[in-house]
């Protein structure tokens, strides 16, 4: 299957826009964009409590439907940050993605019933660039740091709250917890993609940029020369 495969949204995060379906970021109080992972990232700088990118789209994800969500991070400090927080009214469902010096957390939340989390114990450094991924398969999430599995979780059933058809980068919805230091290369599947395709991503720690170019990452391109 090619990494293009149900991809519903790109952010290189070099500006506001969606590389593919115009899912373009509003960009509240002013987020900068300096050199990132590849080309430009966000720039939440080092304490941040108002600034956050979002688009008020469930992306066509909901809880229905499997769906997987990339992020490469650099944190900025050492206390909570919020990198990826998604969801949608109808099904009131949320993800997101968040972490600390010595935690990440892969949060589903079903509303009215409550947070399902993988934790892991990871130590992150200010200095370097992780790649998160959070993927669902519609009974199960998995949450994976630098290409590797951190744990699963059963993860089914509907809430009964209702919540926003959002998306934000770099904020949780409705709290005050928001992202520090850089955040790149964010994309967004209504799939649940595979182990091998997530290490694919990861691409030895430098990455891989979108349209997945690189031979053997898409059939479209396996085969030619660059």
């Amino acid at each position: 299957m090619a990494l293009s495969t149900n991809l519903v949204a790109v952010y290189k995060l070099d500006n506001v826009n969606d590389s593919l379906n115009g899912f373009n970021l509003t960009n509240t109080n002013s987020v900068a964009f300096s050199a990132g992972l590849i080309g430009n990232a966000a720039d939440f700088g080092t304490t941040n409590s108002t600034k956050y990118l979002s688009v008020a789209n469930n992306l066509g994800v909901t809880s229905s439907t499997a769906c997987s969500f990339e992020v490469w991070v650099k944190i900025g400090t050492s206390g909570n940050n919020e990198f990826i927080w998604h969801g949608d009214s109808v099904d009131k469902r949320s993800y997101d993605i968040i972490a600390n010096a010595t935690q990440v957390y892969f949060r589903t939340n079903i509303r009215g019933t409550g947070f399902q989390n993988i934790v892991s114990n990871t130590t992150l450094s200010t200095s370097n660039w992780y790649q998160f991924v959070f993927t669902f398969n519609g009974t199960q999430s998995e949450g994976f740091i630098n290409g590797t599995s951190v744990g699963t979780i059963a993860s089914s059933g509907v809430g009964s709250l209702a919540t926003s058809d959002i998306f934000y980068i770099g904020k949780e919805d409705g709290a005050a917890t928001y992202a520090t230091g850089l955040v790149d290369e964010v994309r967004v599947w209504s799939r649940a993609i595979t182990s091998t395709e997530v290490t694919e991503l990861y691409n030895g720690g430098a990455g891989l940029q979108y349209p997945f170019t690189v031979a053997g990452s898409d059939p479209l391109f396996m085969g030619m020369a660059f």
